[in-house]
């Protein structure tokens, strides 16, 4: 046998030779053969014991897709049973050696594959199929085909894309085949093969298609039931919803009531001129009431109209809910004077009325002004979400009212009580109101935590720091087989091309089932190949948080340290910046549109060039590493000279802006370090803060410097006129 590679899904590619076996196996379904092929196939490699044979035919058998059904059935169950029993087994010696070696020739079929592209692209088509023949066993096979089935989609058989799709429809790039197929036969209203094809989806556009399908193939009840969910949405519905829309609101399906919660909810979500589309849906005497919510929207200070404060209709309720909460916004008192002269008189429910007061209450929390508490205080803690919980805390921090925010820290829920995070500002509340003996069992408790607070709370009890660094260590043949579940081994192909892209999606696919070892397991794999981004985020996705080397990598360090010397930039912050920023992902990109390691913005990273004479030639330069950190680098020593060398400062303006955190600063007296960083308005930035400092901490004693108390660099915030 000459190879074989195991799909993680549960259907297996393997060599020409097995494809002749199975064809000369008589009339078995289609699943069957994928199961037989992968049975002989980690038969081969000693990756299953030859009993489990039996019981996994019987099962394909058993469980087969059921004609029309629209996924098959089981399937997640088939799957994760084959991976247990896959990566559960020992490897030999020799097997170990095999699979090392079919790994190996995969750099060598990495220029075949190349070369088919290249003869793909150059319309050399007997050179393409000649070079496509010797990739069967390739793992990026299905990617090429990918490629010509897509360019000719229109053209070929529907039972040449099914045999595809059904082979290799668990490869994320064919997914994405089927879909393009899919809306080619809706065009040819092939609504039975459609339904017989679709697999679950969240785009709204295919879920109607869908719906459409079951309806027009006789399965009408089905095609109209739960269409509430796809109807509660802030945005637009696509044209190809119309049909079924307007189906299920012929028979009654779509109430009043859902009509008004959706325009509610674009209200909620700022969609409000989309709010206006749905007026068609309202019964023609409710209209002007869709035309006076978008108009106390837009301007909020047309509450006071009398029509509408007199209404007792729920709708007018709603109304000034909304325009409350709007005005409240960006004129907090003025909406504090209207509740109280006007508004709150109102029959408004218990859940609106603390939406309102919610509204107030934060607007004064992210000023850090003292009414916060005022308004905080007045909801209920059943109405309270966490928000709201986590703000009453805040604001009493930022009054440095002590035994408030002790009182609040027990109105948390019990998992955020135990959080580190809140268990060093009991300890702190504690100490402040002078019960020594209990902030410093507090404090104990808090410094065994490897993170900003936890690394705090040390610094109060002047003991060492806690960093726990234990080393994941499996055996070889453990790794390779993980290594060699071909959605792993995709992604491997397709990291080492540099399609990054395409790398990531079937990382992710083929990780999603995996348990807490696999997960690490994984991480492990991602860190030989160096892919330090997922080795990050895999280990995201398990519990464990122990291994710095994994968790903290040391990529970069030649180029991180040169410009440390040039720019006098703490090579450990410039670090903790990049892990925090993009997790060594050099390609990463923001939805603002910042780019690379250490997530430039165009704007800024053509600022900061000018500032040292050079320039950014292409925006996609950005995603070169050499040039990223030594832009990134240059823009923290800009933020360190803006701010007299306070990292805190300039950690907050490097996220944030430097015009943001002026406005942040004290107004009348400096403010604890500390205290300022946890009472930062923005949720991101904050964050942000917390993490940069601890991970700077990790870093140094990651890069052999000697760690700086976290304390000493969190010196006060002082006020915006000593700035």
């Amino acid at each position: 046998m000459q190879s074989a590679c195991i799909f993680c899904i549960g259907i297996c590619q393997t060599d020409s030779q097995l494809g002749k076996i199975i064809k000369r196996g008589g009339h078995v379904n289609t699943q069957t053969n994928y199961i037989f092929l992968y049975l002989i196939s980690a038969l081969s490699l000693g990756l299953v014991s030859s009993t489990s044979y039996a019981a996994k035919l019987e099962a394909a058998g058993s469980n087969s897709e059921s004609k029309g059904a629209s996924t098959p059935v089981n399937s997640k169950t088939r799957q994760q049973t084959k991976n247990t029993k896959l990566r559960s087994s020992k490897m030999s010696k020799a097997k170990v050696s095999q699979v090392r070696s079919r790994l190996d020739y995969y750099k060598v079929q990495r220029k075949d594959f190349l070369a088919a592209e290249r003869a793909f692209k150059k319309k050399k088509i007997g050179e393409y199929k000649r070079l496509l023949a010797n990739l069967r066993d390739y793992p990026l096979y299905p990617h090429l085909v990918h490629t010509d089935y897509s360019k000719r989609l229109k053209k070929l058989s529907n039972k040449q894309i099914e045999n595809f799709i059904k082979k290799y429809g668990e490869v994320p790039i064919v997914r994405q085949l089927r879909f393009k197929w899919l809306a080619i036969l809706a065009k040819k209203n092939m609504w039975r093969k459609f339904k017989n094809n679709y697999v679950t989806t969240t785009n709204t556009k295919f879920r109607c298609l869908y719906k459409a399908a079951l309806y027009r193939t006789g399965q009408k009840k089905k095609a109209l039931e739960n269409m509430s969910s796809l109807w509660l949405t802030h945005k637009s519905l696509p044209k190809q919803c119309n049909f079924i829309i307007n189906k299920w609101r012929r028979k009654g399906g779509l109430s009043r009531k859902l009509v008004w919660d959706r325009i509610e909810l674009t209200f909620r979500k700022r969609a409000y001129r989309r709010a206006r589309s749905l007026a068609k849906y309202l019964p023609k005497k409710e209209r002007h009431w869709l035309t006076t919510w978008y108009q106390v929207y837009r301007k909020p200070q047309r509450l006071t109209q009398k029509k509408l404060l007199r209404s007792k209709n729920p709708i007018a309720l709603k109304i000034i809910t909304t325009g409350m909460i709007r005005m409240s916004r960006s004129k907090p008192d003025q909406a504090g004077k209207l509740w109280s002269s006007k508004i709150s008189r109102k029959a408004f429910s218990p859940k609106q009325t603390a939406a309102i007061k919610r509204s107030i209450g934060l607007v004064y929390s992210y000023r850090r002004d003292a009414k916060a508490n005022v308004w905080l205080s007045q909801i209920p803690n059943e109405l309270a979400d966490k928000q709201v919980k986590l703000w009453r805390v805040r604001s009493a921090l930022a009054q440095e009212n002590w035994q408030q925010v002790l009182t609040w820290i027990n109105k948390l829920s019990a998992a955020d009580q135990a959080e580190t995070r809140w268990q060093y500002w009991r300890a702190r509340a504690l100490e402040a109101s002078g019960q020594k003996r209990k902030a410093k069992r507090v404090y104990q408790k808090a410094a065994k935590s490897r993170s900003f607070e936890g690394f705090l709370a040390a610094d109060r009890l002047k003991i060492p720091y806690t960093f726990e660094n234990k080393s994941l260590f499996y055996p070889e043949d453990q790794l390779l087989r993980i290594e060699s579940i071909i959605g792993i081994t995709r992604a491997r192909e397709l990291y080492f091309l540099g399609r990054i892209k395409q790398a990531r999606r079937e990382w992710y696919y083929s990780i999603k089932n995996f348990s807490e070892k696999e997960l690490k397991m994984a991480a492990v794999i991602a860190h030989r190949w160096g892919w330090y981004s997922h080795v990050i985020s895999t280990l995201g996705k398990s519990t464990f948080r122990d291994d710095l080397t994994l968790r903290f990598p040391i990529a970069h360090k030649s180029t991180v340290i040169r410009q440390s010397t040039k720019t006098q930039v703490n090579p450990a912050w410039a670090m903790a910046v990049i892990r925090r920023e993009s997790a060594f992902a050099p390609d990463a990109r923001s939805h603002a549109g910042a780019r690379g390691l250490m997530q430039l913005m165009p704007r800024t990273a053509r600022f900061v060039a000018r500032k040292m004479k050079t320039r950014v030639h292409r925006t996609s330069h950005l995603y070169r590493p050499n040039l990223n950190i030594r832009l990134g680098m240059n823009y923290l020593r800009m933020k360190l000279n803006t701010f007299k060398e306070h990292k805190v400062l300039a950690t907050a303006a490097y996220n944030a802006g430097g015009h943001r955190v002026k406005k942040w600063l004290p107004k009348n007296k400096p403010k604890s370090a500390d205290i300022w960083i946890e009472t930062i308005p923005f949720t991101e930035t904050r964050d942000y803060c917390r993490n940069v400092m601890a991970y700077m901490t990790i870093y140094e004693q990651r890069m052999g410097l000697t760690p700086q108390k976290i304390s000493d660099r969190l010196p006060p915030i002082h006020t915006r006129s000593s700035q």
